[in-house]
């Protein structure tokens, strides 16, 4: 961490553990804000801990084979607690009530530092005319160039992608209008032919310095919806399994299509506490047919796209 600015100290006391996917972690800082106002060391314990670097509200960050150095771990289980209460309001609300704190709005932070800047700046000096797409779940996941720790950016889940042919012309139009496209994801995402640039398991902090200083973006519902929000830059999440009011920002333009789904014993049929467990349901009932998803069209997309430029 001290490439990032960070001294690393030991804290007996407490640890608090952050799980889930890189978005789960970036919407949990309003709940570390709030830990750090009520004037608690914060130390977090994360898969994914490099994306906390910089945050001014964590005094410490370790991975999670270094917990058994301390004397107490809170872990506490978001995704369950959210399900047995029925709750329905934003994924960074559900964090701060599962930790008893003061919920003072959807702001996520996130420090991008000067030489990831730099790296943009260099790579790609032309990035104001670069929109960045992101197609499944897999985002780039390596914490650092130089070592040998990465992750899997999670079980990709087949309920959120879009219709790949309808990526291909959507890409095609953009790229009529005088932009580039970049495709970002993992080191197996299925690659989208037309765009200009792929760039497949870089480090997810580099694709935050792109996120800041691209045109805009547009994603099915994975990180770079919740990384556009915390750098300030609006994009398009196209949503299918998940509810936006839920797991989406009011910032970004959020395409959602609820009513679209035939089979009503998916999550769309259900109550609102069964979008906690959208990802599980996978649209097993309806043969996988992700109607809420086709009924999003490339034309309905770049009617959305057109106020970003």
């Amino acid at each position: 961490m001290k490439k990032f600015g960070f001294e690393e100290g030991k804290n007996q006391d407490r640890v608090v553990r952050i799980f889930g996917g890189l978005g789960d972690h970036l919407c949990a800082t309003p709940m570390l804000r709030q830990l750090k106002k009520e004037k608690k060391k914060v130390v977090i314990s994360a898969i994914y801990h490099p994306i906390f670097a910089g945050n001014p509200n964590v005094d410490e960050l370790i991975f999670p084979d270094e917990e058994p150095q301390y004397a107490k771990i809170d872990f506490r289980d978001l995704y369950r607690w959210a399900f047995e209460n029925g709750f329905s309001g934003r994924l960074s609300e559900a964090w701060c009530r599962l930790f008893d704190v003061k919920y003072d709005g959807d702001k996520l932070d996130y420090t991008i530092f000067p030489l990831e800047r730099d790296w943009v700046k260099k790579q790609f000096p032309n990035a104001d005319k670069l929109i960045l797409i992101s197609t499944t779940g897999g985002v780039p996941v390596i914490q650092y160039a130089d070592t040998e720790r990465t992750g899997s950016a999670g079980k990709r889940t087949h309920t959120k992608d879009w219709v790949k042919d309808r990526w291909e012309v959507l890409v095609k139009e953009i790229k009529a209008k005088g932009y580039k496209v970049m495709q970002v994801g993992g080191a197996n995402e299925e690659q989208i032919e037309a765009c200009d640039v792929k760039m497949f398991g870089i480090s997810y902090r580099l694709t935050m310095a792109l996120l800041e200083q691209c045109k805009t973006w547009i994603s099915v519902d994975t990180f770079l919806g919740h990384g556009g929000h915390a750098v300030h830059k609006p994009g398009i999440v196209l949503y299918g399994a998940t509810d936006p009011k839920m797991f989406g920002h009011k910032t970004n333009v959020n395409i959602y299509h609820p009513e679209a789904c035939l089979s009503k014993d998916c999550v769309q049929g259900g109550e609102p506490k069964f979008q906690w467990l959208s990802q599980a349901l996978d649209c097993k009932k309806n043969g996988n047919n992700r109607d809420c998803m086709k009924a999003i069209t490339v034309e309905e997309v770049l009617s959305k796209l057109e106020p970003l430029l």
